[in-house]
């Protein structure tokens, strides 16, 4: 007989006289005992080989974990820091003061503060002269993005000329009938341009001829003058279709309506001056939707904002005198 002890090693009983076992017998016992003890050691190999494979996986799996969690937590906190950015972009705001008048504006930021440094042509580009392909002194032009146009005052060649996008020449539509002249089917260094959509016309100022006048567009009617005896830089429209120009000689902006008889000066008209109430050769104008008129105010260096039915203006830019 055989004994087991605590490990599983089986140990052969002493042979005593009255149990005399063969050299065979012996043989026998002793091979099934190291079988036992071979198989637990395999047993026990087994699961240390799946300890040391299960315990790395384990670790690597949290650690992959941990890093898709940081990655998370990255990519919300970038988020939060575009956000961030953006909303201080579109809050920021700049204040405007002037000397003169201590009104102040607030200015929303621009969403872009710096511009291409190449422009491209986009019209002419072939030297001074009176061809359809050339320009000569232009002044004002107006962007038409209905028809994908620019109309353009060619002020050397007395007349207006259209220039359509990607075209290699531009079509006069105003004046141009042999040379400078004062007949209504005639121009005289005209200095800016812009359009009356409702009424499908053209509003010209006719610099040296004293006049704004009216041209219609694919039409015969005879050209209509709208303002007489002003040294007009400027013109422009408002959505209701009233009529602004810059008069040079009354250093003031005037508007026309429909129906009146005369113009109304709603900038400027104090006399030549660099004061908030003045203006010193008024050029190029604009009216925005609130009907605030910006005016380039030449000589004086500064580009003025003067508010619907405001007796003075605000400086926007410039006004600190020439460089």
């Amino acid at each position: 007989m055989t004994s087991r002890n605590q490990i599983g090693i089986c140990v052969p009983e002493p042979v005593t006289s009255d149990s005399q076992q063969t050299s065979t017998d012996r043989s026998t016992l002793l091979s099934k005992c190291l079988k036992k003890k071979k198989f637990l050691w395999i047993i026990i190999g087994i699961i240390i080989v799946i300890l040391i494979v299960t315990i790395p996986t384990v670790i690597i799996k949290a650690k992959k974990t941990d890093v898709m969690n940081l990655s998370t937590v990255a990519t919300e906190t970038t988020k939060m820091i575009k956000i961030a950015t953006v909303t201080t972009d579109i809050t920021t705001q700049q204040l405007t003061t002037t000397a003169n008048n201590p009104t102040t504006e607030v200015q929303s930021k621009p969403k872009c503060d710096k511009w291409k440094q190449h422009g491209i042509t986009v019209a002419v580009g072939n030297e001074q002269g009176s061809g359809l392909n050339q320009l000569s002194v232009p002044h004002g032009i107006y962007i038409d993005d209905d028809d994908k146009s620019i109309l353009i005052a060619d002020t050397g060649n007395h007349r207006i000329v259209e220039w359509k996008y990607n075209a290699k020449e531009g079509q006069t539509i105003a004046g141009g009938n042999n040379g400078p002249g004062n007949s209504l089917n005639q121009l005289n260094f005209p200095s800016d341009v812009t359009v009356d959509k409702e009424k499908n016309a053209i509003i010209i100022c006719d610099y040296e001829n004293r006049r704004v006048i009216k041209w219609f567009r694919q039409s015969q009617t005879t050209p209509q003058i709208l303002i007489s005896n002003i040294a007009c830089g400027g013109v422009t429209i408002d959505k209701d279709g009233s009529i602004y120009a810059s008069d040079w000689g009354k250093n003031a902006v005037t508007r026309w309506k429909e129906g009146d008889r005369y113009e109304t000066i709603i900038a400027g008209g104090n006399g030549q001056g660099n004061h908030s109430n003045q203006l010193y050769r008024p050029i190029q104008i604009f009216v925005d939707e609130d009907y605030a008129v910006y005016v380039a105010d030449t000589l004086n260096q500064r580009i003025m904002k003067w508010n619907k039915d405001a007796k003075e203006g605000i400086v926007v830019a410039g006004g600190n005198g020439p460089s």
